[in-house]
């Protein structure tokens, strides 16, 4: 006889707490007191009974308004949104049969919102399983999918992302006061280059830095410079170097630190001079104590970029700086069978945007066209070929140049950092006077 498995056609229920959301409702209508902290928690998607939602929706437009949440007020609000005849007198009836107190009202949110992530990371689970079905996508697309799927299922609800001047007006003074506190009236993320940091105040959340350059003037060496600096003032900084292995981006950061040329550093500890091997081995141990954390993958996406880093944020921390070396070596930023300018203005918005979500700034290098290097002399910032995006989108566009490029009788160590735009405060030339590029640290310093 063959054994028949029985199959369950029952319908599979949503994980909910419906005495949860009641009891959140229903202490909103006989405590006004406590409807700033739930407003401040949940969204109307954290409630899984449409009823519920469209109370809470009721009181929300009542708070806007300044009216308290009292039951007259409420039963003409539902009216307004045209709710009345779905939620009725007996529902809001039931708000009054609370059992809870407000000191419970936090316990009642994290209930609500753990259900609402569980149902979040369903519908996350099922967005993945149907990318990883669908033959069409490579098997980096589909992580790609799935990173994104999961980082938006646990990242916080929706807001409605509208507030008075009082929340700026805080962020404002917070501002202030680290600088009244600074020694410098400075931010944390520097250069280190006296001239550029005193001008542009440095690098603040959640600006887009546009690095702009050809090959050889220093624009990866000049990221890299706010990166140092950065992690040594005590910040997480996090780069994306789609140019450079892991290796090179250490030796890189070893030999700005001890002055010991890279080419020599790449030729081994018995071929340095017993100065060079002690300086090189300090500078070893101080790299490995920076929190600077290297992404060496190739063909990184935006979506990539964004997963990974927010997912270092939930297990680490929040960041001080994102590096991106460097724009035309992305991958993706828009259809496969878009023109190269509407991709290099998606992956500068994806850029930007990530500033915003992460509340750090965002160094994007990109490299100018053949035909600006065909020009022989320093960049404007509009020679990223066919794309504007990058421009637009940036807060700050720093333009380095070395004339030894192009004339072999130049200093090598003379150079320019032109600030072609500045959202935030008039444009300059960090001139010669000011900049000087070390050869040998492969990377910019002070004239003096």
């Amino acid at each position: 006889m063959t054994n028949v498995i029985p199959v369950d056609f029952s319908p599979v229920i949503p994980p909910s707490d419906t005495l949860a959301e009641r009891e959140i409702l229903g202490l909103m209508l006989v405590n006004p007191a406590v409807c700033p902290d739930v407003f401040e928690r949940l969204t109307v998607k954290d409630f899984h009974r449409p009823l519920h939602q469209d109370i809470f929706l009721g009181m929300l437009a009542l708070s806007r308004r300044g009216d308290p949440s009292d039951l007259p007020l409420l039963r003409a609000e539902l009216k307004a949104q045209s709710s009345w005849e779905r939620v009725g007198s007996t529902e809001l009836g039931k708000l009054f049969n609370i059992a809870g107190t407000s000191q419970q009202i936090g316990q009642y949110i994290s209930l609500v919102a753990a259900c609402s992530e569980r149902r979040r990371l369903i519908r996350a689970a099922e967005h993945i399983e149907l990318a990883a079905r669908d033959d069409c996508l490579t098997l980096d697309e589909v992580r790609t999918k799935a990173e994104g799927a999961l980082t938006q299922a646990v990242g916080a609800g929706e807001t409605d992302g509208l507030s008075d001047q009082r929340s700026g007006m805080d962020a404002l003074w917070s501002l202030m006061e680290k600088a009244d506190a600074s020694e410098t009236g400075l931010t944390d993320v520097r250069c280190g280059i006296d001239a550029l940091d005193e001008h542009t105040g440095g690098l603040e959340a959640p600006w887009l830095v546009t690095i702009l350059a050809e090959p050889g003037c220093g624009k990866s060496s000049l990221a890299l410079g706010y990166a140092l600096t950065t992690a040594q003032l005590g910040g997480r900084v996090l780069v994306y170097s789609l140019e450079m292995i892991e290796s090179q981006v250490s030796g890189r950061l070893c030999s700005a630190l001890s002055g010991v040329p890279y080419g020599i550093i790449r030729r081994g500890l018995s071929r340095m001079s017993d100065r060079d091997r002690a300086k090189f081995l300090g500078a070893s141990e101080a790299v490995l104590g920076l929190p600077i954390h290297v992404d060496d993958s190739s063909h990184l996406t935006p979506e990539m970029i964004k997963a990974r880093s927010l997912r270092y944020v939930r297990k680490h921390g929040p960041v001080a700086l994102v590096v991106i070396d460097y724009l035309n070596l992305m991958s993706g930023g828009a259809p496969d069978r878009a023109s190269q300018a509407e991709q290099f203005d998606g992956r500068a918005k994806a850029a930007a945007q990530l500033g915003k979500e992460l509340v750090c700034p965002v160094i994007l290098c990109a490299q100018v066209d053949k035909e600006a290097q065909k020009r022989r002399g320093p960049v404007r910032k509009a020679d990223l070929k066919g794309s504007s995006g990058p421009v637009d989108a940036s807060d700050l566009i720093l333009l380095p140049y070395r004339p030894k490029i192009h004339n072999d009788s130049a200093d090598s160590s003379l150079a320019q950092i032109d600030i072609g735009k500045f959202r935030h405060s008039p444009t300059a030339m960090i001139g010669e006077d000011q900049v000087r590029w070390n050869g040998a640290r492969m990377q910019f310093g002070n004239a003096r």
